[in-house]
């Protein structure tokens, strides 16, 4: 896997100095994405040990349940099947962590939701001025939801109600972001956050484009 290192804008600027600062990384994977296959894992994992000197790892286990929900799940299946894919996730991960654990100085965490995230004060707070935000700004609402439609369309059923699928999916979002933003203050230390694409929407709300607050959060691209 590569850096992606000419990217321009604040969020890519700050995230080339964490880089250069050998700083902590958010890593974020999705449960129930098929990009974080086990070798994908693997590679992502050895190039963030060689750049960074913390890695926070974030499978948001709780949040994944907007998600299935918004396929189409009941309640229960939808904590049974996130939990499941959550599970097979932090194994895979483990795995590749105790390969890495000869060669790596630094610190490695799995996030759990449960009593490292939903118990924070510091989340809670960042949660509901996101929740403020997606209510009162029209313009990030709107990419909210274009956001995790683009994600959902491509799993649901063509004759589903695609909007009331996108009014339950958009909380994995908005508690995804939520989080983020959480360690920024958590953490003392500068942070980037990893992802293997660009991320429009993370780009504008670190950067105070919805509400003129801007953060000091890095973006990295590894791919």
């Amino acid at each position: 896997m590569n850096i992606e290192d000419n990217l321009q804008g604040p969020v890519y600027q700050q995230g080339y100095r964490v880089l250069e600062n050998k700083g902590t990384a958010i890593v974020g994977m999705s449960p129930g994405n098929s990009y974080f296959k086990k070798e994908t894992i693997d590679a992502l994992l050895s190039e963030c040990t060689k750049k960074f000197s913390q890695i926070i790892i974030m499978i948001p286990d709780k949040p994944a349940v907007y998600t299935y929900k918004a396929l189409g799940y009941t309640d229960m299946e939808a904590e049974r099947k996130a939990r499941l894919k959550s599970n097979a996730l932090v194994n895979r991960t483990k795995e590749s962590l105790l390969k890495l654990q000869k060669t790596y100085s630094g610190e490695a965490t799995i996030v759990k939701w449960d009593s490292l995230v939903a118990c924070s004060q510091e989340y809670k707070k960042e949660y509901e001025n996101i929740i403020s935000l997606y209510k009162n700004n029209a313009t990030f609402r709107e990419d909210a939801r274009n956001t995790t439609r683009s994600v959902i369309e491509k799993k649901i059923d063509l004759n589903s109600n695609i909007e009331k699928s996108v009014d339950t999916g958009v909380f994995y979002l908005l508690s995804e972001l939520a989080f983020v933003q959480a360690c920024s203050k958590y953490y003392a230390t500068d942070i980037a956050y990893v992802y293997h694409n660009p991320w429009s929407i993370y780009e504008k709300y670190v950067n105070g484009v919805y509400d003129g607050k801007k953060s000091n959060l890095g973006l990295v691209i590894i791919n």
